[in-house]
């Protein structure tokens, strides 16, 4: 049994990469789709290089230059995480292709669905296995897998809790493929909503001064990874790096009043019914 890994050398992708060397399953190549220039290292060669794997670096991976490699390695099925370009169907012709989607489908279809999960104010975050098609997201569930981070506040936290989680389902994939365990194709097993989220722009970072400040204090603190949130002034938008509830009788309750105050340079002070929460830049 032979497996490809393909990632783009973010967190993500480390992280699934590092879980699977680390429970003995590495793969027989890693594929690596460069990045445009950017000063953030890429990840996946510095797991490469740790666990002695062999890899291909390209800036297009649907090309015959991919396809050849494919061909050649021949692998039983290739494992996808935190993967940028969408493969087209001479790539996915070679074998069976397995995305680790971060995010419970097909209530979370797209680039960003921990953002959006967040967004909506979940503390319940889901992994999903599905095979590859060249529509996004829609292939068939092989494994899904759900973790309560209710208590998970900071956004480094809450991303690589996710990520660890999207290692383990990736581990019980390629452990299926070894003792030759049928996966059960979860499609018809939960109907649940099924919706597309783009990948977020800036106004869906703005923070709304009547939200409950819960909801305030755990979406300003767990999207940093994603971007900062912000709010806007007279004088324009204020960008927030952390959150702090300061008082907070009243759980869930929704208001139309609200002060914002700034208290220093790079604090402000949001006060509505359901509390008081600092704001800080």
């Amino acid at each position: 049994m032979s497996f490809v890994f393909f990632g783009r050398g973010g967190l993500l992708s480390s992280i699934v990469l590092s879980e699977l060397c680390r429970q003995g399953y590495a793969p027989k190549l890693v594929i690596i789709e460069e990045k445009k220039e950017t000063n953030y290292p890429n990840l996946l060669t510095r797991v490469c290089a740790d666990n002695g794997l062999e890899l291909v670096k390209t800036d297009n991976p649907n090309s015959t230059a991919i396809e050849n490699i494919l061909e050649i390695t021949r692998p039983d099925f290739c494992v996808v995480a935190g993967f940028a370009t969408i493969l087209k169907s001479n790539i996915l012709r070679v074998c069976k292709f397995y995305n680790i989607h971060p995010g419970l489908l097909p209530k979370y279809r797209g680039a960003d669905p921990i953002f959006w999960a967040v967004r909506n104010n979940e503390d319940v975050f889901g992994v999903t296995c599905h095979e590859m098609t060249e529509q996004i997201d829609v292939g068939n569930h092989m494994l899904s897998r759900e973790t309560d981070l209710t208590q998970a506040i900071d956004s480094c936290q809450l991303f690589s809790s996710v990520y660890r989680s999207c290692g383990n389902v990736a581990v019980e994939l390629v452990k299926s493929y070894r003792l030759g365990t049928k996966l059960v194709n979860l499609e018809n097993k939960k109907i649940i909503e099924n919706h597309y989220y783009p990948k977020p722009k800036i106004e869906d970072f703005q923070i709304n001064p009547k939200w409950d400040v819960n909801f305030m204090y755990k979406f300003s603190n767990r999207v940093q990874m994603r971007g900062k949130p912000w709010f806007g002034l007279s004088t324009g938008k204020i960008y927030v790096s952390r959150a702090n509830i300061l008082y907070c009788p009243h759980l869930g309750k929704r208001t139309d009043n609200y002060e914002i105050k700034k208290v220093s340079d790079s604090s402000y002070i949001i006060e509505n019914d359901t509390g008081v929460i600092e704001l800080v830049g």
